[in-house]
């Protein structure tokens, strides 16, 4: 099965607000990839899941590879917005970090 791979989150990342949250990137994936996100989707409702449990796995990949996608949780943490069906629902809220910031502050003279 056709994934999210970290060169596609990155360029989805990269395409959203300073401030965004999962709700967003997953309408993005939808636009730019909407064959992975059918994938994911169909996989879940045959498993007995749903949607829902589709964009969860979606968000908890975010989570898992914030760092490397140069964002973090932002404040608050978890808010309410209207998911990819127009119902309104929690989900995790980010921030971009500043990448030159992070890079000058990861550097340390030995």
């Amino acid at each position: 099965m056709k994934k999210i791979n970290l060169t596609l989150a990155a360029s989805i990342v990269a395409e959203m607000n300073e401030h965004f949250d999962s709700h967003d990137f997953i309408r993005k994936l939808n636009e730019t990839s909407p064959d992975i996100y059918i994938r994911y989707i169909v996989r879940h409702c045959k498993n007995g899941g749903s949607i829902n449990t589709a964009d969860g796995e979606i968000a908890l990949f975010l989570s898992r590879n914030k760092r490397k996608l140069h964002i973090d949780k932002d404040n608050p943490e978890i808010k309410l917005s209207t998911n990819i069906l127009g119902n309104i629902s929690r989900n995790a809220a980010w921030i971009k970090q500043d990448t030159q910031k992070n890079s000058i502050d990861n550097y340390s003279l030995t």
